[in-house]
């Protein structure tokens, strides 16, 4: 019963690490690349998910499409600039 048991707490700690970890560690990669000016970058899992990181993933999309206009208005004003 004990090895039972202890399979049973290994394979919920490794389905743990897998749910959570993998969604934190892309979150992560993710704004990396923001800071880094990659606004084009999307994250691998789905922003229809019922959990939190799919609201985080929903509010990280908006906010890179946000960037991205932002940016295209910023270059767009600095070839106006340049050429007045």
């Amino acid at each position: 019963m004990l090895v039972l048991a202890t399979i049973l707490v290994a394979a919920i700690a490794i389905w743990l690490t897998y749910s959570i970890g993998t969604p934190v560690r892309e979150l992560g990669h993710g704004m990396r690349r923001m800071a880094d000016g990659d606004f084009g970058h999307r994250l691998p899992f789905r922003t229809d998910r019922p959990d939190e990181f799919g609201q985080l993933a929903e509010s990280f999309t908006t906010m890179a499409e946000q960037l991205e206009e932002v940016n295209r208005m910023k270059a767009e004003f600095m070839s106006v600039a340049s050429h007045e």
